[in-house]
């Protein structure tokens, strides 16, 4: 009895090895090719094919890697465990990645009817094989991406192509497989059953630029034109997805950004008095000391030398004049950004390796500086240094209307160049804090992915946000003559946006680069 049932074993496993064996004896093989070569290439078909059919099962590690390297670097395969491929055939490493991924034990299949079809010379001067084949694979995938068992198989006529080096025979590769499913029937999974589905996972190296455009203007608003340029040193996004649909290509999504940012606003357009009606008013005093009389002024102008206390260091400068002021004044806020971002992303493009995903988000951003005095002002003055004496011809500028200062020229007046002087900003206003905010926002966006392996790869995206709400809070100025008028080192409690507006809009594009996981349960 035990030598019958050992015969039974010995024979079907014969069998098994014989449907799997390539036959060779009615090829069609080139005349070009030497009978000695022939036998030796047709010797090495046989042996790869043999090492398809065991390895392929990818039932160890040593078995996938063996599969691995029986295969051209750019060899498509043909995707024969999935029930309705959405593509007919797909990379080689693609398809080891993702059944190795979804068959955790290894594919179960049969391999039948293995034939060489023919051996011939290409035209690029190399062996090239047609090999054919029957495939019954048990293990598949059905149309929600889920793993299942067919007892009857997914059955498909399959031709493999082969390449030879014909200066070493032993140089042997898989270079194609293509095919065709034969028609079955799976069963419906149940309505209440889990679905399938794909989470996107994604680390990004981030940088952008773009503007901060303000409205609503407050009265008495010396600066003319106002808007910041903005631009984000590198920062870091991270997103998660989650498919919504069978096909894998609708997402929800969620991203989150961390970015350091700052903010340039140029304030060379600066005059401290809205209208020159008036020339005695065409100056204006910044001092340590200022008198009561001028406090109480608001700093508008010199009218005597009174104005200063005795032992006070005052400087006059001219009001804004066709283009005068400020030379070069920037006004620049660093901040350190966090956004919060949901909405969806639909796959407009999803090839085999590369894919194009277009998204629309919604959320808030908030900003805070990153650390205290995160407003810096840079810049320059022209005008005249006063010299704590009566002797000074003060009045002689007012009778000019401050023209020696405006134009560099004395008439009248050739004390004056002794005192003209050329300040930075900064000696006048101090580094300011800028208050933190909320605002809200729209983006849209594209994404490009470009698979490595069947769950990862790259990803590069461009994508633009709009704030729909302030981008700064409105905050009105503590203090109390104004931006640049009144004492000297005036520290500021809240930059220019802030205080002379009460709108600003955030307009940005950003650029993204990084890598992408994909995640299927």
């Amino acid at each position: 009895m035990r030598k019958y049932i050992l015969f039974i074993t010995l024979l079907a496993f014969q069998t098994v090895l014989f449907s799997q064996e390539l036959e060779t004896g009615l090829a069609t093989i080139d005349d070009q090719i030497e009978k000695e070569t022939q036998v030796e290439i047709l010797k090495q078909l046989k042996t790869l094919f043999a090492s398809y059919a065991a390895t392929g099962k990818m039932e160890s590690i040593d078995a996938i890697d063996k599969f691995y390297y029986l295969f051209d670097a750019e060899a498509m395969v043909f995707n024969d465990f999935i029930t309705k491929p959405y593509e007919t055939t797909r990379p080689f490493s693609d398809y080891i990645d993702h059944a190795s991924i979804k068959f955790k034990e290894g594919m179960q299949y049969e391999l039948s009817n293995a034939k060489l079809i023919r051996l011939n010379v290409n035209q690029d001067f190399n062996y090239e094989a047609l090999i054919s084949f029957s495939k019954r694979v048990h293990t598949v995938l059905n149309e929600e991406g889920e793993n299942i068992y067919l007892e009857s198989g997914l059955n498909s006529e399959q031709r493999m192509t082969v390449l030879i080096d014909p200066y070493n025979t032993s140089r042997i590769l898989i270079t194609d497989i293509e095919g065709i499913s034969e028609d079955i029937k799976v069963a419906k999974v149940k309505e209440d059953k889990f679905r399938a589905v794909e989470h996107m996972i994604t680390t990004c190296l981030t940088g952008g630029f773009g503007s901060v455009n303000v409205s609503n203007e407050i009265e008495g608003n010396p600066f003319q034109e106002l808007s910041g340029s903005y631009q984000t040193l590198p920062g870091i996004q991270l997103s998660y997805g989650r498919s919504l649909d069978r096909s894998k290509r609708l997402f929800a999504k969620l991203g989150l950004d961390f970015s350091f940012a700052s903010v340039s606003t140029n304030i060379s357009s600066f005059s401290h008095m809205p209208s020159l009606s008036d020339p005695l008013k065409d100056g204006f005093i910044i001092s340590d000391k200022v008198s009561s009389a001028q406090s109480g002024g608001g700093g508008t102008g010199v009218q005597t030398g009174d104005d200063l206390e005795e032992d006070a260091v005052g400087y006059i400068i001219p009001s804004l004049r066709n283009g005068e002021g400020i030379n070069g004044g920037i006004e620049e806020i660093s901040l350190f950004n966090f956004q919060a971002m949901l909405g969806i992303g639909y796959k407009v493009i999803d090839g085999d390796r590369g894919g194009l995903m277009a998204n629309v988000m919604f959320g808030p951003q908030y900003i805070f500086g990153r650390n205290q005095n995160n407003i810096r002002y840079t810049g320059s003055f022209e005008g005249v240094k006063l010299p704590t004496n009566s002797l000074f011809p003060i009045e002689d500028l007012q009778a000019l209307e401050f023209e020696p200062i405006r134009d560099g020229t004395t008439p009248g007046s050739p004390v004056l160049e002794d005192y003209r002087f050329d300040g930075d900003l900064s000696d006048f206003v101090e580094d300011g804090d800028s208050d933190d905010n909320l605002s809200w926002g729209l983006g849209v966006g594209l994404d490009y992915i470009y698979k490595i392996g069947y769950s990862f790869g790259v990803k590069a995206g461009v994508d633009y946000y709009q704030s729909i709400s302030p981008y700064f809070a409105h905050t009105e100025s503590s203090t109390s003559t104004g931006f640049l008028q009144g004492n000297s080192n005036t520290n500021r409690t809240q930059s220019v946006l802030e205080e002379y507006y009460e709108g600003s809009r955030l307009s940005r594009t950003q650029f993204s680069l990084g890598l992408f996981f994909l995640i299927e349960p």
